[in-house]
């Protein structure tokens, strides 16, 4: 009886193992391509969009801090002159909070003109983000501004889908709430976007 507990051990811990080096590799890879990824917008070439991507609510209806930065970033870049539209991607409301509605209430306040922002209501996740900004809005070439935890797995998956993409940083603070809890969840994340672009390929 013994003997069968310590195969299962073993098969239990070979398992983990490949488990754990297959989620490993995987980030591995996707870090390892070196998509271009910028933090100063004066570095940004000119483009025409930018596309911002929702970073949750808080239960009070605020915005997260992830989110307002990104929202602060990509005014700061159409200020700047380097994109001429903004399209807003996030939830609806349909699936938790209304993100896109804040999101370009604060981007207005903040000075964009409100003509030069677009807003993709059903971009619950990154995925759907890039594949929309694709077959929706007819973007070929974009700048995402998202935080740069988040920044590889966009890109991964809007350059997957033949988007010229370029990346640039929204981590305008030190600290962020949650912020350990994000990176841990990326780590998954990135896995979930290699299946979804080479295997099952979702269209909502």
């Amino acid at each position: 009886m013994y003997r069968w507990v310590r195969y299962v051990l073993v098969a239990v811990g070979v398992s983990a193992g490949i488990l754990i080096t297959g989620i490993l590799s995987v980030n591995a890879y996707i870090l390892s391509l070196g998509k271009p990824i910028y933090s100063s917008i004066e570095d940004i070439p000119t483009m025409t969009v930018g596309v911002v991507l929702g970073g949750g609510m808080r239960e009070d209806g605020t915005m997260t801090d992830f989110q307002t930065d990104r929202v602060v970033q990509a005014s700061r870049l159409y200020h700047a002159g380097k994109i001429e539209r903004i399209l807003i991607s996030g939830d609806d409301g349909a699936l938790r909070d209304n993100e896109v509605d804040a999101m370009s209430t604060r981007m207005i306040a903040e000075g964009v003109n409100p003509d030069r922002i677009d807003i993709d209501r059903h971009g619950y996740r990154t995925y759907l983000t890039c594949l929309r900004a694709q077959q929706e809005f007819g973007i070929d070439t974009m700048v995402v501004i998202t935080n740069e935890f988040h920044l590889p797995r966009t890109l991964y998956l809007c350059q997957g889908m033949g988007i010229d993409t370029i990346g640039l940083s929204a981590d305008l603070r030190s600290s962020y709430e949650h912020s350990f809890r994000a990176h841990v969840r990326e780590i998954f994340a990135r896995v979930k976007a290699l299946i979804q672009l080479k295997i099952t390929k979702p269209i909502e």
